[in-house]
Formats: structure tokens, C-alpha cells, sequence
């Protein structure tokens, strides 16, 4: 109990290589080890995620850091949110090549896009089985995106709907959600 005591108290330290810290921080948020090397600097399948898993400092360090429950939700959060605004407000056109006499789309440069950030927005290719020719490409949709950061940021009020006049008009609300404090549930009255 004091060895494991002791490596969680280790991990309080950021580690001193840069990398190893991006690596741990990544980890601690669930990234899978492969992706959090990535993150951190090191090129795709080179194995140095297998070492670093092993190293004693950098688990104590993503248990550490996987202890704070609180800024790793904000950390998922603002990813989540960075996500949902590149999916909402970024402008595809910015990466495409037009005919100024038609007005007519002539490409798209992949090599913009790949370089932009965009490329994560990509969410669907299709190519030509024989030519291997790319026929078209989706998007992932801003409506969608816009939607989700409404309703992450709480901008999704109860529908009102007002019947009748006079003296006592009748509004209907409807509820998006309902939460129960389960230490103060009557479920009598539920």
C-alpha cells in the first residue's frame, strides 16, 4: 500500500521530457497508447508507446493525473467543443480550386485540406473501384454540429405553446429533461 502511495505521490511531478508528459496527459484522458504517442511527437506504429507503458514514472504520472476527475472533464469538454466548432463553422471552400469564367468547381487541393485542420471534418470518402479515383466525399454536417453545441451550452429552452386568451390562457411546456436526486427520490410521487 505505501509502494503504490508512494508512485501516485511521484506522479504529482510533471515529467521531465516534454514528450513523455504530452504522452501521460494523453493517456490519462483515455487516448489509446498508440494515438497518445502520436499526440506527443513520436511517428505512427514505432512501438515507443510499448516502452513508455512500462516506464514507472510515466504510470505514476498518468495515475496521477487520471485522479483529478474534475480537469479531465473540462479537458474532454473543450475537446468535444473544439471538435463541434471546426464541424460547425469551417469553410471547406477555403481548400477548393473554382473556374472564375464558369464559377465552376474544378478540385479540391487534398493537400490543403490534410495540412488544415479540416481534414478530421472529412467523414466519408468514396472511390472508383477500378481507377481508384476519388468520385466524392462527405462532410460531416455543420446543422448537426450547431445543434450540439446548443444543446452542450444549455441554449435548448423548454417549447412554450400558449391556447386560449382571456383571463387564463393555458401554456404547455415540454420538458427536454428531467433529473431525480436519487437521495431525495419519493418514488411515490415519481
Amino acid at each position: 500500500m505505501e509502494q503504490i502511495a508512494a508512485l501516485i505521490e511521484a506522479g504529482s511531478v510533471p515529467l521531465k521530457a516534454v514528450k513523455h508528459e504530452i504522452y501521460a496527459r494523453e493517456r490519462a484522458l483515455c487516448a489509446p497508447p498508440e494515438q497518445a504517442a502520436q499526440q506527443a511527437g513520436y511517428a505512427p506504429r514505432c512501438g515507443k508507446c510499448s516502452q513508455l507503458e512500462r516506464r514507472r514514472d510515466v504510470q505514476a504520472r498518468i495515475a496521477w493525473l487520471a485522479g483529478d476527475d474534475v480537469r479531465l472533464i473540462r479537458e474532454k469538454r473543450r475537446r468535444i467543443e473544439e471538435r463541434l466548432n471546426l464541424s460547425a463553422f469551417s469553410d471547406l471552400m477555403e481548400c477548393v480550386e473554382i473556374d472564375e469564367g464558369s464559377g465552376r468547381l474544378l478540385a479540391v487541393d487534398w493537400r490543403k485540406v490534410k495540412e488544415s485542420p479540416l481534414a478530421p471534418t472529412i467523414a466519408e470518402f468514396s472511390f472508383d473501384s477500378k481507377s481508384g479515383e476519388l468520385t466524392r466525399f462527405k462532410r460531416d454536417s455543420s446543422l448537426d454540429a450547431i445543434a450540439q453545441l446548443r444543446d452542450m451550452h444549455g441554449f435548448k429552452s423548454p417549447a412554450k405553446v400558449e391556447l386560449g386568451g382571456g383571463d387564463n390562457p393555458l401554456t404547455i411546456e415540454r420538458i427536454e429533461h428531467v433529473i431525480i436526486d436519487p437521495a431525495n427520490r419519493d418514488s411515490e410521487k415519481v
